[in-house]
């Protein structure tokens, strides 16, 4: 029976574990990414990150392709428990993020603030809503 799994992987082999998975064993594959503005010498680009990265979000029977996954070339291990037994990811919450894609891009809807919000800082440039009270 399939399920979905967390796998994860070497640093920057996301994609090309997504393609091989994809291209050559016809797997569902979920590598969420964003699109983040950065400035670069000055200069406004855009730019693509992982939404999680080092993971991705793979969809197969167990039984078949455990021994794969296990071995496969740039994935370190699917995310367990110390038995190695996998766990499986809840379909709602990746479902939820597959909602969220448009344009190949997850898009994260903030609040945003409001006048006369309170705020902390809580890193250099950044400021989050105060929920303290």
């Amino acid at each position: 029976m399939k399920h979905w799994y967390c796998i994860y992987t070497k640093f920057k082999y996301e994609d090309h574990i997504e393609q091989r998975l994809v291209t050559i064993l016809d797997i569902e594959v979920l590598n969420p990414k964003l699109e983040v503005e950065k400035m670069i010498r000055g200069k406004s680009k855009n730019i693509t990150k992982e939404l999680f990265l080092c993971y991705i979000f793979s969809r197969f029977d167990l039984k078949r392709y455990s021994h794969m996954m296990k071995y496969a070339r740039g994935i370190r291990r699917i995310l367990g428990d110390e038995s190695g037994r996998p766990y499986i990811a809840d379909d709602e919450i990746l479902r939820q993020i597959k909602s969220r894609i448009e344009d190949g891009f997850v898009h994260i809807k903030s609040k945003g603030f409001n006048r006369g919000d309170r705020v902390r800082s809580c890193c250099k440039n950044r400021a989050v809503p105060d929920r303290r009270g």
